[in-house]
């Protein structure tokens, strides 16, 4: 995979939710692109006030996606993801945080060569045929001390550009 640089055509969107229950999300795209799928949800559990949670990209909680991408030929992707600043809770919210290795990426499944990368910059690739990109997505979140127990979430988005 080598940077790249250039005009970018939007494929795909998809969302995924930071919660600690279950969410079912749904990929949305145009024509044979980019297709990404999401395989875990970045999930913090109950949250304790006072409380500081960790989860590194390479904890079963992190959130996981597979990017494939279909058809001829070589393209330059981008992956981008909308982060959010604040967990929501049904009567508060709280920071969370995405720090320069809170996202590792690898063509491998198994994650044995994953690169460290900084979720809050696009990710450029230069891939070819049947290309898939795997990506794992940690984040931090510290709970003040006046903050009420319990579940928060919120949504990341990932949008795949194809530069054809």
């Amino acid at each position: 995979m080598i940077p790249a640089s250039g005009f970018l055509f939007l494929i795909t969107f998809f969302s995924v939710f930071l919660t600690s229950d279950p969410v079912q999300a749904q990929p949305v795209g145009v024509g044979p692109g980019p297709q990404v799928q999401k395989t875990n949800d970045l999930m913090f559990g109950t949250l304790l006030s006072g409380s500081s949670y960790t989860v590194q990209p390479t904890d079963s909680d992190a959130a996981a996606f597979i990017v494939r991408r279909p058809g001829p030929g070589f393209n330059i992707l981008v992956v981008r993801f909308s982060l959010p600043n604040r967990l929501v809770g049904s009567a508060t919210s709280v920071p969370v945080g995405f720090n320069p290795v809170s996202l590792e990426w690898d063509t491998n499944q198994n994650g044995n060569n994953r690169q460290s990368a900084d979720p809050n910059v696009p990710q450029w690739f230069w891939v070819g045929p049947g290309t898939r990109l795997f990506f794992w997505l940690g984040g931090s979140v510290t709970i003040p001390s006046n903050t009420p127990n319990g579940e928060y979430g919120n949504v990341v988005v990932v949008t795949v550009s194809q530069i054809f």
